[in-house]
């Protein structure tokens, strides 16, 4: 048997190659490739776009300077312009307002950014009775410059010409507002509340106040050694709030409120829901939150 000749693999190869050459057609493009056409430019791919310009402390500082005067910044106090500054109380002081910037807040609102800027005065020279004033914001930048979505100007708030604390919140998925809480205190009893304000048709609105906390330790220590009361007439309540962001797609997100302590001898132990009517922009608050003592009825 002749031996068996084998043809080694590289003259092979090179052999079925040339062979397949042979075979295809000279004008075949090449795979994958994109013929030219005559007089088309290439076309850059595509560049993302730009991110939107951040809210800065220069522009901050240009806007309240507009607004307030030159004295007016981001830090700091100022007493100047606008003229409606002054919040005269009859039978007081001349009721010069001290303004501070009290409350500052990045948010993104429909998709581009905000500021939340919260602008409080306290009242100089006010009687016990008298609030502090607030100002309150939601910028958006409109080219180099900032202006207002939203605003509102010397709304009342606090006492003894306090303007309060100010915080901002996020009150639905597109949704910021403000809470406000301020105290009063009068013959040992003390009673603190939080107010919520919304932007509304290029405003701000207060919509809805509930307690924060309702005690009388100091009128009940007084009483005691008088000897003209007793345990059952003390109360300390704290009303804990809470925002139910559970849905983050929902337009208002509710106010959970969670009562504790005691109430004359009883435990306090409730807890509220409260959801915004968009129709009204307020908040449906029980009278149970906005008592003054023990019960509805208790002043």
């Amino acid at each position: 048997m002749p031996a068996t000749r084998r043809i080694p693999r590289i003259i092979l190869a090179g052999a079925i190659a040339t062979a397949l050459a042979a075979c295809s057609p000279a004008s075949d493009p090449v795979a994958g490739a994109t013929p030219a056409r005559a007089g088309t430019p290439a076309t850059a791919p595509a560049q993302p776009a730009p991110p939107p310009a951040t809210i800065d402390d220069v522009a901050v500082a240009s806007f309240l300077a507009s607004t307030y005067g030159p004295a007016a910044g981001p830090t700091g106090e100022w007493s100047t312009t606008p003229t409606d500054a002054g919040f005269r109380i009859e039978d007081e002081s001349d009721g010069q307002v001290i303004r501070t910037v009290c409350e500052r807040e990045p948010v993104t609102r429909d998709g581009q950014p905000a500021l939340l800027l919260a602008i409080c005065g306290t009242v100089q020279g006010a009687g016990h009775p008298a609030s502090g004033v607030n100002d309150f914001f939601l910028l958006r930048r409109e080219g180099d410059a900032l202006a207002a979505a939203a605003s509102a100007h010397m709304l009342e708030f606090g006492s003894a010409g306090s303007p309060g604390d100010v915080d901002a919140a996020r009150l639905g998925a597109d949704l910021y507002g403000f809470v406000v809480e301020s105290g009063f205190y009068n013959m040992g009893q003390g009673v603190q509340t939080r107010h919520v304000v919304l932007p509304e048709a290029g405003g701000f609105v207060d919509a809805g106040w509930f307690r924060e906390r309702l005690d009388n330790r100091d009128w009940m220590e007084g009483c005691r050694e008088r000897g003209d009361c007793g345990q059952a007439g003390a109360y300390d309540i704290e009303f804990e709030l809470d925002i139910d962001d559970s849905d983050a797609a929902a337009a208002a997100y509710p106010l959970l409120v969670t009562e504790s302590g005691t109430a004359c001898g009883k435990p306090a132990d409730a807890r509220y829901r409260l959801t915004l009517d968009p129709a009204t922009m307020t908040y449906a608050v029980p009278k149970a939150l906005q008592r003054d003592g023990c019960t509805t009825d208790a002043g």
